[in-house]
């Protein structure tokens, strides 16, 4: 009654002359916050019903990804799963992304599947009334090859590691672009247009372009990866200290990275770490300590002479003398240096901490 009769049961009140706290009892005040508990029950039942069929749209991609990403842990069919991957992404790079462009799509083919095809092959492919079969072979025998050299069992765990790999990375990204199209939906009702209607289609659109760039991160390395066998990586170890650094297993490591594996391999190392920004006060330290130790020592002030005093006969006392200032020793001028922390290492060299070294007296 608050929310959708508050001005009417406010002024009824008033005119009744009822204070507040006291019990309302009349056929037409029920009646009328029945109307309003009904009108409260409906409303939250359009907001429940909105939430669903915004939900629905990734209730079912969802369903259909996990469904595809199930068969694969259990790896059932995953050979077939790749052979019509292998097959869309031909098919859509020929009659869609190089349409009539030969040249091309003969090198998306290399960068892809790593081996060229003729090029009557590749023109007959992205013609108007192109002809996909013969490329599509030459793939599905590439892939057959392969899993030959590599044995069914090695091939079947690859094809699992790719497709794991490709469905949970792109998965991810993909609920971070619905999560910022259901953000900012509602606003396109400022256009005459219908939110639900625009986020389903678009939702649509995003899943298809999920589904792309898995079949191309999968197609891109399934003819591509390189396997490294026991017997390889034994020889490899004992010819290249780059090899004793761990390696992801069953891939081997490109030139440039087994390049740097090697140089990093061969740098020596620091046997004592200070902190980039008291580097340079430590190195002027050691150069003061290094020149005090060096220099020579001064010796002591010699006290000043006594002038000797008259000759006097027996009898006379012989004037006295002042007696000598005492020595005092001058304040120490101390040397302004950097403060060193306790459990820092000394600024000696020694690889000590300076509370073990220089700094026991502190």
């Amino acid at each position: 009654m608050r929310i959708f009769y508050r001005d009417w049961v406010t002024n009824f009140m008033e005119r009744l002359g009822m204070a507040e706290g006291v019990p309302i009892e009349s056929g037409m005040v029920t009646r009328a916050i029945a109307r309003a508990q009904k009108k409260v029950e409906d409303r939250n039942f359009e907001v429940r019903k909105n939430l669903l069929e915004y939900d629905e749209v990734m209730d079912q991609q969802r369903h259909q990804i996990y469904g595809a990403r199930q068969k694969v842990l259990e790896a059932k069919g995953t050979k077939d799963m790749v052979l019509e991957m292998l097959q869309r992404a031909v098919a859509r790079s020929a009659q869609t992304t190089f349409f009539q462009d030969a040249e091309g799509f003969r090198g998306w083919f290399l960068r892809t599947f790593g081996f060229e095809i003729d090029a009557e092959m590749g023109a007959d492919a992205v013609a108007k009334d192109g002809k996909l079969e013969p490329v599509q072979e030459a793939v599905l025998a590439q892939y057959e090859k392969r899993e030959a050299e590599l044995t069914p069992e090695i091939q079947r765990q690859l094809e699992r590691y790719i497709l794991l790999n490709g469905i949970d990375g792109r998965w991810k990204d993909h609920l971070h672009a619905i999560d910022a199209l259901k953000a900012g939906i509602g606003l396109r009702g400022y256009g005459q247009v219908d939110p639900k209607t625009e986020y389903k289609r678009e939702g649509f659109q995003l899943f298809e372009q999920l589904l792309q760039a898995i079949e191309d991160e999968v197609t891109s390395l399934i003819l591509r990866i390189k396997i490294s066998r026991p017997e390889e990586r034994s020889e490899s170890a004992a010819a290249s200290p780059a090899a004793a650094v761990p390696q992801p297993k069953g891939i081997e490591p490109s030139a440039a990275a087994a390049a740097r594996m090697r140089a990093a391999a061969s740098r020596p190392r620091p046997t004592q770490y200070i902190p980039a920004s008291r580097a340079f006060d430590l190195a002027k330290r050691q150069e003061r300590i290094a020149a005090a130790q060096q220099k020579p020592a001064e010796p002591p002030p010699s006290a000043p002479a006594t002038p000797a005093a008259p000759a006097t006969d027996g009898n006379a006392v012989p004037p006295a003398q002042p007696p000598a200032p005492r020595p005092t020793s001058a304040p120490a001028q101390r040397e302004h240096v950097p403060a060193v922390g306790r459990n820092d290492p000394c600024p000696c060299g020694s690889g000590q901490k300076y509370k073990k070294c220089h700094g026991k007296g502190g």
